[in-house]
């Protein structure tokens, strides 16, 4: 965790560190700055600061629960990591026609959904997935990946930057599954996964 005042590690560290690209480590900070989490300097003393402000009641309720999970957190996006990727690519292999026009459709409502009701669409459209796959166990356990995260994910500020993000990262990923390219599919979940992960890490 990086104390308050202080600076981020550079996007390359990051990026190696997390080992994920440094685009998704910069849509990260970006959306962390939308947030006033940390602010982005520009020269010699440049980079991404960690605010003094005082924080808000949402960002001071994200960080509480933060705090709560603990370890927790990191065992949760493990077991995330574990079970998505490997949803899409199974997806993308073994879909009917019926269930990918039904996420089809839930990724369109979810563009046009309150930003209050984001993140009820984003759980929506990743549990209608979990069923292309055609593994019960593994839909199970979609299900138990949702729930667990969905205190922190419901906590976070809502930013119009990451929701735009998270459109285009689902597209992405429906539209592999749709091409029936379980290797892209699966990239493309890993990628949104650990986008996701940077930004819970950030408040911490």
């Amino acid at each position: 965790m990086v104390p308050l005042g202080e600076r981020f590690p550079t996007e390359r560290e990051l990026a190696e560190q997390l080992e994920v690209s440094r685009v998704t480590v910069r849509e990260a900070l970006r959306a962390l700055e939308q947030a006033g989490f940390v602010e982005i300097r520009r020269g010699r003393h440049g980079g991404a600061y960690v605010l003094r402000s005082e924080l808000k009641q949402s960002k001071t309720r994200a960080r509480k629960v933060f705090r709560e999970m603990g370890d927790e957190l990191d065992d949760a996006i493990d077991f995330r990591r574990a079970i998505e990727p490997t949803i899409a690519e199974l997806a993308a292999e073994r879909h009917t026609e019926e269930q990918l026009a039904h996420a089809v459709e839930l990724l369109e409502d979810s563009r046009h959904v309150p930003p209050t009701g984001f993140r009820g669409a984003d759980s929506r459209f990743h549990l209608a997935l979990a069923p292309m796959a055609q593994a019960p166990s593994l839909a199970a356990a979609a299900g138990d990946v949702q729930l667990r995260l969905s205190e922190l994910l419901a906590a976070m500020p809502i930013l119009e930057e990451s929701i735009r993000h998270s459109h285009a990262q689902h597209r992405k990923i429906l539209g592999a599954i749709e091409k029936r390219d379980p290797e892209r599919a699966r990239a493309a979940m890993l990628e949104h996964i650990e986008a996701t992960a940077v930004l819970l890490h950030g408040i911490g």
